[in-house]
């Protein structure tokens, strides 16, 4: 009889974080359940209990986990970037923007981010989160791109409507309403 492999506790923690992203992007901060995620991970929910202590830190270490994802990509698109030695602030910020834009093609990151802010609005616990995963994502990007202010704000507000588009669905609408929201917003 070959050995029994068990999944270490890392691992097993990775499997729900995993799975808590997924069930906040589904449900919401409100409706995300501690027993979805273990149905969803395959594990049981006194498990989930063990690896994260409560529900609040197992949304938030998803909430965390889904920045995490967000400033990897932007900090491996602005390094792939600046190996051109001829490149602007302004290049390493368009490189971030087509990553970002082909990142949230994953609707899990952008349903995390949406979710995690509206709930921001009404949960103070989550609002620290959100804010300090907001604070280490500028800070890089303003590090990475040498950018000033302004362009940085730029950037995060064309991230913003870049949300907009996609979760309303009008990234190829023809109504002129939809066109002016949409034009040369990469999505």
């Amino acid at each position: 009889m070959p050995p029994t492999t068990r999944s270490t506790a890392a691992a097993r923690r990775g499997d729900a974080l995993d799975a808590a992203v997924s069930v906040l992007a589904d449900r919401g901060y409100h409706g995300a359940s501690v027993q979805a995620v273990a149905r969803q991970a395959g594990i049981s929910e006194p498990y989930v209990y063990r690896l994260f202590g409560n529900r609040e830190q197992l949304f938030t270490a998803a909430i965390e986990e889904a920045f995490r994802l967000i400033r990897e990509a932007l900090g491996a698109a602005a390094e792939e970037r600046r190996t051109d030695s001829t490149a602007t602030p302004q290049d390493l910020l368009d490189a971030m923007a087509r990553t970002y834009a082909e990142l949230i093609t994953d609707s899990r990151l952008l349903r995390v981010q949406l979710h995690a802010q509206a709930a921001a609005a009404a949960e103070p616990a989550l609002q620290l989160v959100v804010r300090a995963a907001y604070q280490a994502l500028v800070s890089d990007v303003q590090a990475w791109s040498q950018a000033d202010d302004e362009a940085v704000q730029l950037f995060f507000a064309r991230g913003m409507l870049c949300h907009l588009v996609v979760s309303v669905g009008i990234a190829d609408d023809t109504e002129p309403w939809a066109h002016a929201l949409a034009h040369n917003i990469r999505h």
